[in-house]
């Protein structure tokens, strides 16, 4: 009995959906920031979109990845998307936070929205923020803004799980840190690039492991011409995207782990991302043909020109 009663109060609240999400819910102020909270992302697009350029934030908090992510996705498992806008009293923007609220288990959660395929979660910050808003000061932002969640009954929740948050946003310092929380087991690794390719690589790699690198090379030739491909046509962008979905199934049951694209919605957010005309200008595509068949490809994302 117990586990029905998120789907009632679901089922109860979307009777009022469309009159709710019409709206951003009223504002609250701490001092000269006022918090507004969205429930629908059309509503908050416009000035999301404006304001990403100009933001400290990674590939994962731009409005056409989490959009897709909620339409392939999150609204086919019933996520609520609860995106927090901060303003100044000019009404400039210093953050976004695009949050979200799920039934997990027999609770409510707040989380990132898109977060199991964000591999960093976080804000939009201002380049400003930092220095505006110490860290007292977020806190007591944050009180707020957990107070203007709960007071709306499609975003109330229990319990918050807000994980995968990196120790910097572009150059300022994450103020979600400040809200405590544990290291996180998988690690992130970051390499400097500089130069041309074969600067970069003759720096990272041993002479022995270059040779190594030579006769594996040679080794692959000899089944046929290595070729390096970026397709550029709808139809072979997701041809190749769906033999690299078939490879890393091989991949998962060789490992004895779940396959990744067989869950609710994933493997239509990849294609949607490699192929929709909003998001093809930040995934890229590239695969390693030897002779007429596929040995390898890769899915990308370009930000900011890295």
């Amino acid at each position: 009995m117990a586990e029905a009663i998120p789907a009632r109060l679901d089922a109860h609240f979307a009777a009022r959906a469309d009159a709710e999400r019409a709206r951003p819910s009223p504002a609250a102020a701490v001092g000269a920031i006022r918090i507004a909270v969205y429930d629908d992302l059309a509503a908050i697009e416009s000035e999301w979109r404006a304001f990403e350029p100009q933001a400290d934030g990674t590939v994962f908090q731009c409005f056409d990845w989490l959009a897709t992510w909620q339409r392939t996705i999150g609204a086919r498992n019933g996520v609520q998307p609860a995106i927090v806008v901060g303003r100044d009293g000019a009404g400039a923007i210093l953050f976004l936070l695009p949050l979200s609220v799920r039934v997990a288990g027999l609770a409510r959660e707040l989380t990132w929205l898109g977060s199991e395929l964000c591999d960093y979660n976080g804000p939009l910050l201002a380049p400003a923020f930092s220095a505006r808003i110490d860290r007292a000061r977020f806190l007591a932002l944050w009180q707020e803004i957990v107070r203007s969640l709960q007071a709306q009954p499609r975003l109330c929740f229990d319990v918050i799980a807000l994980d995968k948050n990196p120790a910097m946003v572009g150059a300022q310092q994450n103020p979600m840190r400040s809200l405590g929380g544990a290291v996180n087991p998988s690690g992130a690794y970051l390499t400097h690039l500089s130069g041309d390719w074969e600067t970069f690589y003759t720096a990272a790699r041993s002479s022995a492991t270059r040779r190594r690198d030579r006769t594996k090379r040679k080794k692959l030739g000899e089944f046929g011409e290595i070729k390096f491909v970026t397709p550029t046509t709808e139809d072979d962008i997701l041809s190749s995207l769906d033999t690299m979905m078939a490879q890393k199934a091989r991949s998962f049951a060789r490992m004895g782990v779940g396959n990744l694209f067989a869950k609710s919605g994933y493997a239509d957010f990849y294609r949607a991302l490699a192929a929709g005309p909003a998001t093809r200008s930040f995934v890229h595509i590239s695969r390693l043909d030897v002779g007429k068949a596929p040995a390898a490809v890769n899915l990308a994302l370009v930000h900011r020109g890295r």
